[in-house]
């Protein structure tokens, strides 16, 4: 069995957004585990008590206005986001 997640970004009725990005994932039953460890160990090195409250929105990484990735430079987000990307 496959699961699957689409996401979409911005509107297609929003005369003032030129763009509707949309993404999906296709992954193997048996390789969410695997996805799951990689990204917690990624979380953890932000909130290491509380690793499942991390999300990864790549929107909130980018901008670095909120927790926990207010610390952390530009360049450093732009890493966490390849990083994820990479996982």
């Amino acid at each position: 069995m496959y699961l699957l997640y689409l996401d979409d970004s911005g509107s297609a009725d929003n005369p003032k957004e030129q763009f509707l990005v949309l993404g999906g994932v296709c992954v193997y039953e048996r390789q969410v585990n695997h996805f799951t460890l990689e990204l917690d160990k990624i979380a953890r090195r932000f909130v290491p008590t509380d690793p499942a409250s991390v999300e990864f929105h790549g929107s909130e990484i980018f901008s670095g206005r909120v927790e926990p990735w207010k610390a952390l430079t530009k360049e450093q987000r732009q890493e966490v986001i390849k990083e994820v990307l990479g996982v």
